[in-house]
């Protein structure tokens, strides 16, 4: 490879070599050092470099015009009514900076101003902001003065405020607001720089202007209104920047050398306490220098003692557990100080506690269709159809999302979803969040990017490098998108540009309305005006060149635009530290002791009054205080929804035959035949105990007529009769959960025969050790199984007995009502327990719910395998009649080739409940939270997570797939019942197919917020007193009720006379004649 520095000569500054640029020294250097350097490829010789130090002086402002408003203002002042309802501004001594009088928003005898206000305070005369004043070149204009403000604030934008405007022969240019509330305090703005700076003018000096004070209102919410005093126009006649020092040092360079050069300071040129800003580059402006853009330097350096403390970290426990009866919490608040300066100081530290606040602007979860979202394509791009569709294919909750995952292959696609516009400079920042989702393989430069509309252009957050969209390849799985983590954990595009830095420099945290806040100030209004980000809208674009085929998806869910601040102060505390030596920390313990559940912003402020560096004087944390209401709860019950299914078992009589005899059959009236897919159970209610028994014989008659063809065997010569629909009887050991298969009967039979089996030798012949199969569980069913086709008469039950060494245990000639029986469609059983062995390995606790069973024994038999498995595998000259039994086979047991087995898996054919139950009546905000690991067969296999609403079971979270052991956490409060029990539940259902381990559930547990006071209610009469004889009311009566609650009122309610309870909205009158009772009450 050839050499890679430019050609020609390149002359570059580096940096300084003994100074740091923003650094802070105690002592001044004798030499301004700095590395330059020649990175092209031919040599230079006697370079020049300018030195220059400008000290960086704050303005000093001096008074040159005060209007104190103690004279005649309105020979100076005129007052403009905008509004036309003739009132407007006025001369007061209610309230005044100095040392009398002030001018007020409203004539003194209004104590607020007025409904839809727009009223003038307006300069009369023309005022000259001079350029000179005697000698001096005024270098500066500033207006101040003095003002108190009492307007509407709804807690996040300003309702009724003031707004200051410079008017001139050309316009009308707002300088100031809005100004709604000083807290009651008079607020004197008089210094160029800090918190309180006037306002700026200086781009009016040499014109003639007018200062307007302008107040505006609505319609309700009236208030004090806004005093104007003691303004100012002030000057400064001092450069903000004067050259201190000047030098030029020369250098020969060679290619590629690098060397220090240096400039010595004479001495005096550095006082201390100010900060200098020193300039180094190259002065040749004839030297063909390949790249003028490095051959300059430009660095801040403050010299002289330095008075800074900075909070170099606040700790709050992030959840603090507030248990209620105690009243109140104690919680830590640790606060490190770090001394900055150069000098030993006390630091004084105020802690803050305030409410948080969040306030969602949206939060969709792509149930409710379509409504507000609109569609986004970059130009160029086939748009001919939308490819972004509300789709179940994939969704994180509960049944939908956004996605895309077919277009046209070839064709590129860059086309997005987005939410409608809305105001992104909201109090606190915006916020940004959904869950999202991409599969495939989306190469580098494609994928998935986020993007907002401007009125003008869209904007994206795609990485600096190459411009690329930050999401390629596969996500795996959901990914939780959240645009701040985005953005401060990567390198992107926007960031470069120097507003966004500056706003970090300042101390705005790395995130999404950092950005927002720089592109706006580059790009919006006042900065180069090519974009309007007033209203923006948000989503998702997938760039794809050849289209989204093959495997490739997009889809996005839960999609969410929120912002959150501080709310009222609720705790503050001042500690100082002891004296801190420069470059050492201190810890500051403070306690608070809470008394209320909520989640709080914690801030620890710097209050040291020479401090110099308010950037670092801040920091704020969180935290959330909650109460711990149920906590890896174990009492829970379940559900079987495959239980009570439809069947058609019923007793009947033939009358023609045996008008006296009564028998069960399978089959419906309406056709005399049984029903196609029959899978119906006929079950004896007892349970017996077989344990020890060495003879077990179980006895019954039928009659058959069920359907069967006969056919040639292809494998063995001869015909056979092929039965399709049978009866078999089953035998369970352990109360029904698994089965083994008895006998079958089947095809034609149609004469009453009688049965009798003996089920110790069965068990005996089919494998089994009858020691450890005979249980005190025994149970005994017939269950019948049809096909798609061909439905027959079916079958009949009668007398059936069980004889246990040689005493009857039970008899039934059906002649007495079915109460010894139960009857249903099979059902699959409910497989959830406590676990505390299988996923041992990852659960977090000791014991957890598991729906996977560890019997490894048989259920849902298919009668027909069975059939085939007894015929085929015998050899083909056995034909099976009922009364053999399934035994016959002497090679292994029926049930490993036709009946499922079950060891640590689900079963096929579930609809299983896990329900818990939560006494949440005093609760105003409930969490749950719980563990869960699974895996799932295949994508009809399904687990859900479902909340009671007090009239349905409504679905939250859907699984399938797998997933190791992991948290969720979901907010329930909206499904709490205040009057009954806050019901959850994991549903699991599973198809006929292929099983796996299941679903395994851990450390269920509900947190939260609780009440326990009740709110109060009172009522007033107007008039408060009777204005008629013994108590009596001779006029109207208007009744007002209040409540008041610790934590949010609700509704009151109230009655008349015993009627029926109404809702309270508003004081309501009684003017009829009698005597009347008012009942009332509130709850929060």
């Amino acid at each position: 490879m050839g050499d890679t520095h430019p050609t020609g000569i390149d002359i570059v500054v580096n940096d300084l070599v003994n100074l740091t640029c923003n650094g802070r020294y105690d002592t001044v250097p004798r030499y301004i050092e700095a590395n330059v350097a020649n990175y092209g490829q031919e040599d230079a010789t006697n370079v020049p470099f300018h030195f220059q130090i400008y000290q960086e002086r704050p303005l000093e402002l001096e008074q040159y015009k005060l209007w104190d408003m103690e004279s005649c203002i309105l020979n100076t002042w005129d007052v403009v009514d905008n509004n036309g309802d003739g009132v407007t501004w006025s001369w007061t001594e209610k309230r005044s900076n100095s040392p009398t009088h002030s001018f007020h928003t409203q004539p003194d005898f209004l104590d607020t101003y007025e409904a839809y206000s727009n009223d003038s305070l307006i300069l009369r005369d023309w005022f000259h902001v001079n350029s000179t004043v005697g000698d001096n070149t005024v270098s500066a204009a500033y207006l101040t003065f003095a003002y108190w403000c009492e307007g509407e604030f709804d807690g996040e934008n300003p309702i009724d405020y003031g707004t200051i405007y410079i008017v001139n022969h050309t316009g009308r240019y707002k300088v100031g607001g809005p100004y709604y509330d000083t807290q009651g305090e008079w607020v004197v703005l008089r210094n160029a720089t800090g918190d309180n700076a006037g306002i700026d003018i200086s781009d009016w000096i040499g014109d003639d202007i007018k200062i307007e004070f302008n107040w505006i209102a609505d319609l309700t919410g009236n208030y004090e209104g806004w005093y104007i005093d003691d303004v100012n126009i002030d000057y400064s006649y001092t450069a903000p920047q004067p050259l201190v020092w000047s030098d030029y040092q020369y250098a020969d360079l060679a290619a590629g050398e690098e060397k220090v050069i240096k400039s010595q300071l004479p001495w005096g040129t550095i006082e201390d306490g100010y900060n200098y800003y020193i300039q180094i580059y190259m002065a040749d402006t004839y030297l063909d220098d390949a790249d003028p853009s490095n051959n300059e330097l430009n660095c801040s350096v403050w010299f002289g003692d330095v008075c800074d403390a900075a909070i170099d970290d606040i700790t709050v426990p992030s959840e603090v557990v507030f248990p209620h009866e105690d009243g109140y919490v104690s919680v830590p608040i640790n606060v490190t100080v770090y001394n900055n300066g150069t000098l030993s100081e006390p630091v004084p530290v105020k802690v803050t506690v305030r409410h948080k606040i969040t306030d969602v602007i949206v939060q969709d979860d792509v149930e409710s269709g379509d409504i507000g979202w609109g569609d986004i394509w970059v130009t160029g791009d086939d748009t001919s159809d939308t490819y972004w569709k509300i789709t179940k294919d994939d969704f994180y909750s509960p049944l939908h999302s956004w996605g895309v995952s077919d277009s046209p292959d070839g064709v590129s696609i860059h086309q997005g979803k987005v939410w409608q516009p809305i105001d992104p400079f909201v109090q606190g920042g915006l916020k940004w969040q959904s869950k999202l989702k991409w599969t495939g393989n989306f190469p580098s430069g494609e994928g998935v990017m986020p993007v907002f509309r401007a009125q003008t252009y869209y904007w994206d957050l795609s990485l600096e490098t190459g411009r690329a969209p930050p999401f390629s390849g596969s996500s795996g799985g959901w990914y939780n998108f959240d645009a701040d983590e985005l953005i401060a954990n990567n390198d992107m595009y926007w960031e470069q540009i120097p507003e966004y830095q500056d706003l970090i420099d300042a101390g705005e945290p790395e995130g999404l309305a950092t950005l927002l806040e720089a592109l706006n100030a580059r790009y919006g209004p006042d900065g180069q005006d090519v974009e309007d980000f007033s209203q923006l809208e948000f989503g998702f674009i997938v760039e794809d060149d050849d289209g989204v085929t093959d495997d490739e998806a997009v889809y996005f869910d839960d999609f969410k635009l929120y912002h959150e601040y501080p709310g009222e102060v609720v705790w503050t505390d001042t500690m100082t530290t002891p004296v801190i030596e420069p470059g050492e920390y201190y810890q500051l313990n403070f306690t608070w002791n809470s008394t209320q559940y909520c989640n709080y912003f914690v801030t620890a402020e710097v209050l040291l009054g020479c401090d110099m560096d308010p950037n670092n004087n801040e920091k704020t944390t969180e935290t959330r205080i909650y109460e711990q209401m149920y906590s890896d709860v174990e009492e829970y019950d379940t559900e079987d929804n495959t239980a009570g299914k439809s069947d058609e078992w019923h007793i009947v009589q033939e009358c023609s035959i045996c008008p006296d005899d009564h028998f069960w059959w399978n089959g419906n009236e309406d056709n005399d035949t049984y029903r196609a897919n029959a899978n119906d159970v006929l079950q004896i209610k007892d349970t017996f105990n077989f344990t020890d028994a060495s003879e077990v014989w179980l006895n019954l008659s039928y009659w058959a007529l069920l359907e069967y063809s006969t056919y040639n065997n292809w494998y063995f010569p001869g015909y056979y009769d092929y039965p399709w629909d049978f009866v078999v009887i089953e035998i369970s050991n352990d109360s029904g959960y698994d089965w083994y298969p008895l006998d079958l009967i089947h095809s034609d039979n149609q004469e009453w025969t009688d049965l009798s089996y003996e089920l110790v030798s069965w068990a005996l012949a089919y494998g089994l050790n009858p020691a450890t199969f005979f249980t005190d569980q025994m149970q005994i069913r017939f269950r019948f199984q049809s096909d798609a086709s061909g439905q027959w008469k079916g079958v009949y039950i009668d007398d059936v007995s069980i004889d246990v060494d040689g005493n009857n245990t039970f008899f039934d000639d059906m002649e007495n009502g079915d109460s010894k029986w139960f009857h249903e469609y099979a059902r699959s059983y409910v497989m959830w327990h406590n676990e505390t062995v299988f996923g041992a390995a990852h659960a977090p606790s000791s014991m957890w719910f598991w729906n996977g069973d560890t019997r490894n024994s048989p259920y849902n038999g298919d009668a027909f395998l069975t059939w085939l498995y007894l015929v085929y595998f015998y050899g083909g000259a056995y034909v099976h009649v009922p009364g053999d039994t399934t035994a016959v086979f002497p090679y292994g047991n029926v049930h490993t080739s036709t009946y499922d087995a079950s060891f640590d898996e689900y079963r096929n054919n579930m609809d299983e409940k896990l329900i818990f139950e939560f006494d949440l009546t005093h609760a105003y905000e409930a969490i749950l939270t719980f563990d869960q690991n699974y895996s799932f067969a295949d994508d009809e296999d399904l687990g859900w997570l479902d909340v009671w609403t007090g009239s349905e079971w409504k679905p939250l979270l859907m699984m399938k797939g797998s997933a190791d052991w992991y948290s969720i956490e979901y907010d329930i409060s909206q499904y709490i019942d205040h009057s009954a029990p806050t019901k959850i539940r994991y549903r699991f259902e599973s198809n006929a197919t292929q099983v796996d381990y299941g679903w395994l559930i851990d450390n269920v547990s509900i947190e939260g917020k609780v009440d326990y006071t009740a709110p109060t209610c009172t009522a007033s009469l107007s008039p408060a007193t009777a204005d008629g004889n013994n108590g009596w009311y001779k006029s109207s009566v208007t009744v007002t009720l209040t409540a008041s609650d610790n934590v949010k009122m609700g509704t009151i309610y109230y009655r008349i006379n015993g009627g029926s309870w109404l809702v309270y909205t508003a004081p309501f009158t009684i003017s009829n004649d009698g005597s009347y009772v008012i009942d009332y009450y509130a709850v929060d």
